[in-house]
């Protein structure tokens, strides 16, 4: 699961990089965001630091394990627990997005995203979004 999980976020990583590069810029809107903002704060304070800390990691273990499984990895939770900080994360990005499309009710539409499951708790994490759309920097 955490393979496919960081897999999906070099997708789109790549993607966003790629629509930034192809699309015109956008025109500012009153709060000063635009999605160009919104899309390269997400790409860097929220997606590169995660992949740049674990993608090495699952790989050298993936490496020195060819066919083991995710579960017996020693950073296994460490990083499942930094996965659902993440993706708290690119949730209050996508209402973001959402808001500045003009989007109503923006997390009524694009829902509660469940944190993944942890291997120790054997149930879904906590729901939602803690920030109300507005997406958390890093210090």
């Amino acid at each position: 699961m955490i393979r496919e999980a960081l897999s999906s976020m070099y997708g789109l990583f790549a993607t966003t990089r790629e629509t930034l590069k192809a699309s015109r810029p956008s025109v500012a809107v009153p709060s000063g965001q635009t999605v160009e903002y919104l899309a390269i704060t997400m790409l860097n304070q929220a997606l590169r630091p995660f992949l740049s800390h674990w993608h090495p990691r699952l790989q050298e273990f993936e490496r020195e394990h060819p066919g083991g499984q995710e579960a017996a990895w020693s950073q296994n939770a460490a990083c499942r627990a930094a996965l659902r900080e993440v993706q708290r994360d690119i949730y209050d990005y996508a209402v973001g997005f959402a808001s500045l499309a003009g989007v109503r009710e923006a997390e009524a539409l694009i829902g509660i995203v469940p944190a993944p499951r942890s291997p120790e708790d054997g149930h879904g994490g906590d729901h939602g979004s803690s920030t109300g759309g507005v997406p958390r920097t890093r210090s």
